[in-house]
């Protein structure tokens, strides 16, 4: 912990590295090691296993022995993870795979899980329209995330058109509007962001308290890249200024999309994170 904030980052860091995919024993121990704080864990670790109930327990006793916090995770989101044998989207068992992926995620430890809105994609832009949307689809999911003392955390996503309505969910005012609508809170990506153009700092303080997770990541122009923080166009102090200026007390998380590396170098790219946090949160300092 570094100036009261938990440092984290995604359990994909490791656990698809190059030399292949890595056991949770495996990405615990690696970041227990490197001294990294805890992990955002990968629930869709836990889709089509029928005994995910018990898995889970595992998951977070396991994260308990190596020291690791888990209190904040991703939901999953490839719907592919549930799709028809025709490779269609199956939206009904896909609903059905994240009610199992929530009591998971609760029975391993995540307090805060991370869930991306949806949107009518032929019309983005009729916000009441796609605000309807999300509230029948999200209507079962913060039931079961009620029931399993896990709180909803709604993402900003990417808007990649230049031209017409943007993406719906794109803005800290889609993600206000339905984070108020269902009692539950906000998760910013600062890479999804920056792929918008937002002012990082003016929408982060739209948020105020409402925010209670961050996924920490750079880019360059409109491609998702998940790079680690300075390596990208985002704008760092604004990011920091937004987050003194609201006094965010919750857990500091990357999400950045290393695991192509060979084993050999994770290692130091997990210090490389642990010294970047550093400067960031110093950053807020003298922003």
């Amino acid at each position: 912990m570094y100036r009261g904030y938990k440092i984290t980052a995604n359990s994909n860091f490791t656990g698809f590295c190059s030399d292949g995919r890595k056991t949770p024993e495996e990405i615990f121990e690696h970041f227990a090691k490197t001294g990294l704080d805890g992990t955002d864990f990968d629930t869709e670790y836990f889709a089509g296993k029928a005994d995910f109930e018990s898995e889970a327990i595992r998951i977070g006793e396991l994260a308990a022995k190596y020291g690791l916090d888990v209190s904040f995770g991703h939901l999953p989101f490839h719907k592919k993870l549930a799709a028809r044998p025709d490779g269609k989207e199956d939206n009904e068992a896909f609903r059905r795979l994240m009610l199992d992926a929530i009591k998971a995620a609760s029975l391993m430890g995540i307090r805060r899980g991370v869930v991306h809105p949806i949107q009518i994609k032929s019309n983005p832009g009729d916000l009441d329209a796609n605000f309807r949307l999300n509230s029948e689809w999200f209507a079962p999911l913060l039931e079961q995330a009620a029931n399993c003392n896990l709180e909803l955390l709604i993402e900003n996503m990417p808007s990649y058109g230049t031209e017409g309505p943007c993406r719906y969910g794109s803005k800290a005012d889609h993600i206000i509007a339905l984070a108020d609508a269902f009692g539950c809170g906000n998760c910013w990506d600062t890479g999804h962001a920056n792929i918008n153009g937002d002012d990082q700092a003016a929408e982060i303080i739209k948020l105020g308290s409402r925010l209670k997770g961050l996924h920490l990541n750079d880019n360059v122009t409109k491609i998702d890249a998940h790079l680690i923080p300075f390596f990208g166009t985002a704008d760092w102090k604004g990011v920091m200024r937004g987050l003194k200026e609201i006094g965010y007390g919750y857990t500091f998380n990357f999400e950045c999309r290393t695991r192509h590396m060979p084993k050999a170098a994770t290692g130091y790219v997990a210090r490389h994170l642990l010294e970047v946090a550093h400067a960031l949160i110093d950053m807020d300092t003298d922003v």
